[in-house]
């Protein structure tokens, strides 16, 4: 049975099988760049399938990532490379995994997702390399096909420790991804993976003397620029002040933009309305909601949590 856990797995190992797919044939820079072309997808998708709000700075963020990603491929170019479709699936594959992270956060625990994507990567490789693995299909010119179906060999032994290292760094890295997008929006935290960026074009010139042209290194900035668009609107999104939220009713704070949900909602905060909100979630307690809150299932913990908002929110 396919569960939204399942796929949102089997995506991140498409979106990772992909993007070294594209390697193969691409420069490091630019490949990753276009897969940086993901928080744009995933900003479209917050929109569209978690009905996510957001105004006209994030969509002028989506316009320029676009035309970043644009100048990166030179689509317009006489001789096109084909091979960035294989970046393009991965930036695809990865919204759609970090989208529906962030639509199952709310009920299932980071470790169980971080876990979840690991098996995955594990019955993947299984499966790749019994099917494929001999050899027996390899023999491509295209150098991505190629590196798909090329005969697997066992790694030096020196290589075992890096291998270990690799291996225990994704999984701290899926770990990190699964709390991250179970607690925030996922158009507002996804621009922060641009810090690798630089240290992509860093990594590319020293180790492969690699170096985007102009127009190419004018997209990478756009993107860039793009992504701090989002996470500059995104600031004023991390909720209204929780000064006075004791016998405030929902959707009243003067200076933030609130969701239907909550400008309709009739519920006063008191130690029950937050109690339930814990216990049951926003989705339930005010139904088209945006809020990004865990459920808490231990009631002495949710007692903990009340009579802790109740005395660190007085208004001063």
């Amino acid at each position: 049975m396919i569960t939204p856990s399942r796929l949102a797995s089997t995506l991140l190992v498409m979106a990772n099988m992909t993007f070294y797919t594209g390697l193969a044939s691409l420069p490091l820079a630019q490949a990753s760049a276009v897969v940086f072309f993901a928080p744009v997808i995933i900003t479209v998708f917050s929109w569209y399938f978690l009905g996510e709000e957001f105004g006209p700075f994030r969509w002028l963020a989506v316009l320029l990532g676009l035309t970043g990603m644009m100048l990166v491929v030179q689509p317009f170019s006489v001789e096109i490379e084909l091979a960035y479709l294989w970046p393009l699936a991965a930036a695809f594959c990865y919204a759609g995994f970090t989208t529906i992270t962030r639509h199952i956060g709310r009920t299932e625990s980071a470790p169980l997702l971080a876990v979840t994507a690991q098996g995955a990567f594990l019955l993947a490789s299984g499966l790749i390399g019994l099917s494929v693995g001999h050899g027996q299909f390899a023999g491509f010119a295209d150098p991505g096909i190629e590196f798909l179906l090329r005969a697997w060999r066992w790694p030096p032994p020196g290589d075992i420790v890096y291998l270990a290292g690799i291996g225990g760094l994704s999984a701290v890295t899926a770990l990190s991804l699964s709390f991250a997008y179970r607690s925030a929006q996922a158009s507002f935290l996804a621009p922060f993976e641009y810090a690798i960026l630089p240290l992509v074009l860093l990594w590319g010139y020293l180790v492969f003397s690699e170096f985007p042209d102009s127009l190419a290194l004018f997209g990478i900035v756009l993107i860039a620029v793009g992504g701090l668009v989002v996470w500059l609107d995104g600031k004023r999104r991390a909720g209204p002040a929780l000064f006075g939220v004791f016998g405030r009713q929902a959707g009243t704070l003067e200076g933030y933009t609130y969701s239907d949900a909550l400008l309709q909602s009739t519920i006063v905060w008191d130690a029950d309305s937050i109690d339930r909100l814990f216990k049951d979630g926003p989705d339930v307690v005010t139904p088209g909601t945006k809020m990004p809150i865990q459920r808490m299932k231990n009631a002495q913990d949710r007692s903990d949590l009340v009579s802790f908002l109740q005395s660190a929110t007085k208004t001063p």
